[in-house]
């Protein structure tokens, strides 16, 4: 093998480093999801089994989710789904509060238990005030986790 031979080799080397290096972290986060996003998925499956249409959900948003300490979650975003006339309802928000990742209450836009947390949320995550854990994430990952459609 001549030297051009072998610096030929040595530039291959190299260029294959460097696309590794690269290639492998997005790889990573894109197919493994994290564990808040794993959470976030199942929150979203188990709301949409809530739905007249569990099948015809579509997540419109990101999602967004406040924590605190206590484990006490508030979950919000936009979805879209068929009412039990087999119409959909339009761009509807829900707020789904959780422990530790568990729902235990739904408050769908226009229920007397509706808080717009959504409208706080956005507000704090794009800030980042530290008295809550809040994070938003993206809706079009989520819908694919949790097997939903989405139309954002």
């Amino acid at each position: 093998m001549n030297s051009k031979d072998k610096k030929t080799m040595m530039i291959a080397i190299l260029v294959a480093v460097i696309i590794l290096a690269f290639a492998i972290p997005i790889f990573f986060n894109t197919v493994l999801p994290s564990a808040d996003e794993k959470t976030c998925a199942n929150i979203v499956a188990q709301f949409a089994k809530e739905l007249k249409d569990p099948d015809s959900m579509v997540i419109t948003s990101d999602i967004l989710r406040a924590k605190v300490e206590s484990g006490a979650e508030v979950w919000c975003f936009r979805y879209n789904a068929k009412n039990g006339f087999g119409a959909y309802v339009g761009n509807e928000k829900v707020e789904i509060y959780a422990m530790n990742g568990e729902p235990f209450f739904y408050a769908r836009e226009g229920s007397t238990e509706f808080a717009n947390f959504q409208y706080m949320l956005e507000e704090v995550a794009e800030k980042g005030y530290s008295e809550l854990d809040c994070k938003k994430f993206n809706g079009k990952r989520i819908a694919n986790l949790a097997n939903v459609s989405y139309g954002g």
